[in-house]
């Protein structure tokens, strides 16, 4: 493997772990936004904009859900997001620099969540999260074979 492909590679997931820190930040920013406001009436609101049928069973079933939520549960929602998202932008900037401990905290960080995202595939299989457990077995591999190699 040349120096450029392996600089490559580190760029593509430096970029990947950066996208998904932000997008997670963001997640998190939206929860503590939803804390103070009924969640029903909020996805309610965005069925109507988006010209969905509000009488879809799919629907009726995800307003009831919004209508379950409670305070708590979006604030440790929003917690766990939060921390997650800042982990990975930690990661992506340490990946980006070209940091040995950014590999490590990779390895550390996406290994203790693949059983994780085993049972849920196991519990209720969905292409989504197959890609995803995909996608993170292939990060910790590519780092264990390049911290290996070093």
């Amino acid at each position: 493997m040349t120096e450029a492909s392996t600089s490559e590679r580190l760029a593509i997931l430096a970029v990947y772990k950066l996208g998904l820190g932000v997008m997670l930040c963001a997640v998190a920013l939206e929860l503590v936004e939803l804390l103070d406001r009924d969640l029903a009436a909020v996805v309610h609101a965005w069925v109507l904009r988006l010209h969905a049928d509000p009488h879809n069973p799919a629907i009726v079933a995800l307003m009831g859900r919004a209508a379950e939520v409670d305070r708590a549960a979006l604030e440790e929602y929003a917690v766990v997001s939060g921390l997650f998202g800042n982990v990975h932008l930690v990661e992506g900037v340490g990946l980006w620099l070209r940091k040995h401990w950014a590999e490590y905290a990779c390895i550390v960080s996406t290994a203790l969540l693949v059983p994780l995202e085993v049972y849920e595939l196991v519990e209720e299989p969905h292409l989504v999260r197959a890609v995803v457990l995909v996608i993170n077995v292939a990060v910790v591999w590519y780092l264990v074979r390049r911290v290996r190699q070093r």
